[in-house]
Protein backbone atom coordinates (compact mmCIF):
# COMPACT_ATOMS: atom_id res chain seq x y z
CA UNK A 1 0.00 0.00 0.00
CA UNK A 2 2.66 2.55 -0.04
CA UNK A 3 4.03 2.38 -3.12
CA UNK A 4 0.60 2.82 -4.25
CA UNK A 5 0.40 5.60 -1.83
CA UNK A 6 3.38 7.24 -3.89
CA UNK A 7 1.96 6.36 -7.40
CA UNK A 8 -1.32 8.46 -6.97
CA UNK A 9 -1.54 11.86 -6.60
CA UNK A 10 -5.37 11.55 -6.01
CA UNK A 11 -6.00 8.43 -3.63
CA UNK A 12 -9.32 6.83 -3.65
CA UNK A 13 -9.51 4.68 -0.48
CA UNK A 14 -11.23 2.15 -2.92
CA UNK A 15 -7.71 0.47 -3.53
CA UNK A 16 -7.82 0.03 0.53
CA UNK A 17 -11.77 -1.40 -0.28
CA UNK A 18 -14.00 1.69 0.43
CA UNK A 19 -15.23 3.96 -1.73
CA UNK A 20 -14.18 7.69 0.23
CA UNK A 21 -11.09 9.65 -1.20
CA UNK A 22 -8.57 11.18 -0.09
CA UNK A 23 -7.35 14.84 -1.42
CA UNK A 24 -4.29 15.11 -3.16
CA UNK A 25 -1.10 16.22 -0.55
CA UNK A 26 -0.58 19.80 -0.80
CA UNK A 27 2.87 21.56 0.89
CA UNK A 28 2.92 24.56 3.04
CA UNK A 29 6.35 26.42 3.66
CA UNK A 30 6.88 27.01 7.69
CA UNK A 31 6.01 30.56 8.77
CA UNK A 32 9.10 32.84 9.19
CA UNK A 33 10.72 33.67 12.45
CA UNK A 34 10.21 36.08 14.80
CA UNK A 35 13.81 38.18 15.70
CA UNK A 36 12.99 37.44 18.90
CA UNK A 37 13.37 33.95 18.77
CA UNK A 38 16.76 33.94 18.83
CA UNK A 39 17.95 37.15 21.47
CA UNK A 40 17.11 38.06 25.02
CA UNK A 41 17.67 41.05 26.50
CA UNK A 42 18.62 40.71 30.56
CA UNK A 43 18.35 42.99 33.58
CA UNK A 44 21.52 41.70 34.82
CA UNK A 45 25.18 42.53 34.78
CA UNK A 46 27.69 41.03 31.84
CA UNK A 47 29.22 38.80 34.39
CA UNK A 48 26.31 37.41 36.04
CA UNK A 49 25.12 36.65 32.48
CA UNK A 50 28.56 35.29 31.26
CA UNK A 51 28.90 32.64 34.11
CA UNK A 52 24.88 31.73 33.40
CA UNK A 53 25.66 31.02 29.70
CA UNK A 54 29.11 28.60 30.68
CA UNK A 55 26.74 27.26 33.10
CA UNK A 56 24.13 26.04 30.80
CA UNK A 57 26.16 25.27 28.01
CA UNK A 58 28.05 22.85 30.33
CA UNK A 59 25.21 21.68 32.04
CA UNK A 60 22.82 20.61 28.97
CA UNK A 61 24.03 17.92 25.97
CA UNK A 62 26.23 20.69 23.82
CA UNK A 63 29.83 20.09 23.84
CA UNK A 64 31.88 23.44 24.57
CA UNK A 65 34.35 23.97 21.77
CA UNK A 66 35.55 27.16 22.50
CA UNK A 67 34.86 30.59 25.01
CA UNK A 68 36.38 33.94 25.05
CA UNK A 69 34.91 36.00 28.41
CA UNK A 70 36.55 39.29 26.83
CA UNK A 71 34.95 38.97 23.15
CA UNK A 72 31.75 37.80 24.99
CA UNK A 73 31.63 34.97 22.18
CA UNK A 74 30.96 30.88 22.85
CA UNK A 75 30.74 27.81 20.55
CA UNK A 76 29.13 24.90 21.40
CA UNK A 77 28.26 21.99 18.99
CA UNK A 78 25.98 19.29 18.68
CA UNK A 79 24.25 15.92 18.38
CA UNK A 80 22.11 13.39 19.01
CA UNK A 81 19.19 15.42 20.67
CA UNK A 82 17.38 14.38 23.52
CA UNK A 83 14.04 12.89 21.75
CA UNK A 84 15.33 13.08 18.32
CA UNK A 85 15.89 15.82 15.58
CA UNK A 86 11.83 16.09 15.32
CA UNK A 87 11.08 18.68 18.00
CA UNK A 88 13.87 20.35 16.85
CA UNK A 89 12.97 21.41 13.55
CA UNK A 90 10.47 22.40 11.15
CA UNK A 91 9.81 21.79 7.40
CA UNK A 92 6.43 22.32 6.86
CA UNK A 93 3.50 20.78 6.36
CA UNK A 94 1.08 18.85 4.23
CA UNK A 95 -2.80 18.61 3.97
CA UNK A 96 -4.13 15.80 2.79
CA UNK A 97 -1.98 12.88 1.14
CA UNK A 98 -0.93 9.50 3.10
CA UNK A 99 2.05 9.81 5.26
CA UNK A 100 4.62 7.29 5.98
CA UNK A 101 3.91 7.47 9.95
CA UNK A 102 5.17 10.06 12.97
CA UNK A 103 8.44 10.61 12.67
CA UNK A 104 8.19 14.06 13.42
CA UNK A 105 5.66 15.54 16.45
CA UNK A 106 4.89 18.36 14.75
CA UNK A 107 1.41 17.67 13.74
CA UNK A 108 0.88 17.03 9.57
CA UNK A 109 4.68 17.76 9.00
CA UNK A 110 6.06 17.47 5.51
CA UNK A 111 8.99 15.17 6.81
CA UNK A 112 6.46 12.72 8.06
CA UNK A 113 5.87 12.07 3.99
CA UNK A 114 9.22 11.50 3.13
CA UNK A 115 11.46 10.55 6.21
CA UNK A 116 11.85 7.05 7.76
CA UNK A 117 14.83 8.11 9.55
CA UNK A 118 16.79 11.44 10.23
CA UNK A 119 19.72 12.87 11.82
CA UNK A 120 20.52 16.39 13.25
CA UNK A 121 23.73 18.08 14.19
CA UNK A 122 25.02 21.46 14.46
CA UNK A 123 26.73 24.38 16.16
CA UNK A 124 25.52 27.19 18.53
CA UNK A 125 27.58 30.52 18.29
CA UNK A 126 26.69 32.16 21.88
CA UNK A 127 27.29 36.03 21.77
CA UNK A 128 27.26 38.58 24.96
CA UNK A 129 27.17 41.87 25.16
CA UNK A 130 26.88 44.66 28.12
CA UNK A 131 24.33 47.00 27.10
CA UNK A 132 24.81 48.96 30.48
CA UNK A 133 25.98 48.40 33.99
CA UNK A 134 22.83 45.95 34.45
CA UNK A 135 21.75 45.35 31.23
CA UNK A 136 23.31 42.69 29.13
CA UNK A 137 22.16 40.38 25.49
CA UNK A 138 22.02 37.16 25.03
CA UNK A 139 21.98 35.78 21.54
CA UNK A 140 22.23 32.68 19.78
CA UNK A 141 23.01 31.73 16.34
CA UNK A 142 22.81 28.00 15.48
CA UNK A 143 23.89 26.06 12.56
CA UNK A 144 22.04 23.05 11.93
CA UNK A 145 22.67 19.89 9.27
CA UNK A 146 19.68 17.84 8.63
CA UNK A 147 19.67 14.35 6.83
CA UNK A 148 16.56 12.70 5.66
CA UNK A 149 16.59 8.60 4.71
CA UNK A 150 13.51 7.49 2.97
CA UNK A 151 12.07 5.23 -0.10
CA UNK A 152 12.02 7.37 -3.58
CA UNK A 153 9.14 6.41 -5.40
CA UNK A 154 8.39 2.53 -6.44
CA UNK A 155 11.49 1.91 -4.09
CA UNK A 156 12.36 -0.01 -0.98
CA UNK A 157 15.59 1.23 -0.74
CA UNK A 158 16.73 3.71 2.25
CA UNK A 159 18.72 6.21 0.41
CA UNK A 160 18.97 9.89 1.48
CA UNK A 161 16.14 11.90 -0.08
CA UNK A 162 16.86 15.02 1.47
CA UNK A 163 19.89 17.31 3.22
CA UNK A 164 19.16 20.71 4.18
CA UNK A 165 21.80 22.97 5.80
CA UNK A 166 20.34 25.98 7.46
CA UNK A 167 20.20 28.60 11.16
CA UNK A 168 18.70 29.98 13.15
CA UNK A 169 18.24 33.13 10.73
CA UNK A 170 18.39 31.20 7.43
CA UNK A 171 15.88 28.45 6.62
CA UNK A 172 17.22 26.53 3.66
CA UNK A 173 15.03 25.10 0.52
CA UNK A 174 16.07 21.92 -1.41
CA UNK A 175 13.36 20.16 -4.24
CA UNK A 176 12.28 16.51 -2.82
CA UNK A 177 9.94 13.99 -4.03
CA UNK A 178 6.20 13.67 -2.56
CA UNK A 179 4.49 10.82 -4.43
CA UNK A 180 5.99 11.52 -7.55
CA UNK A 181 5.55 15.33 -7.37
CA UNK A 182 8.85 17.11 -7.06
CA UNK A 183 8.34 19.59 -4.15
CA UNK A 184 10.65 22.59 -3.08
CA UNK A 185 10.55 22.02 0.59
CA UNK A 186 12.18 24.64 3.21
CA UNK A 187 13.49 23.73 6.43
CA UNK A 188 13.97 26.25 9.29
CA UNK A 189 14.52 25.40 13.33
CA UNK A 190 11.65 25.25 15.44
CA UNK A 191 13.94 27.33 17.65
CA UNK A 192 13.23 24.80 20.68
CA UNK A 193 17.12 24.75 21.01
CA UNK A 194 17.00 28.46 21.02
CA UNK A 195 14.30 29.03 23.27
CA UNK A 196 15.60 26.85 25.65
CA UNK A 197 18.77 27.80 26.32
CA UNK A 198 18.30 31.46 26.62
CA UNK A 199 15.26 30.49 29.06
CA UNK A 200 17.91 28.65 31.09
CA UNK A 201 20.05 31.64 31.46
CA UNK A 202 17.40 33.84 31.70
CA UNK A 203 16.61 31.71 34.57
CA UNK A 204 20.19 31.63 35.89
CA UNK A 205 20.36 35.45 36.45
Amino acid sequence: MRIAALIRTVTCAALLGTSACVAPATYSQPQAPATTEFSRDLNASYDQVWAAVTYVAGSTFYNIKNFDKGSGLLTLDYSNLRGGPGPYITCGTMTGGIPFGTITPEPNSVLNYIALRMSLSGRANITVRARGPHRTTVQINSIYDLVVLGHPPLSDQLVEVGHWQFTSREPDAHPVMIGLQRTLVTCQPSYKIENEFLTEVAARV
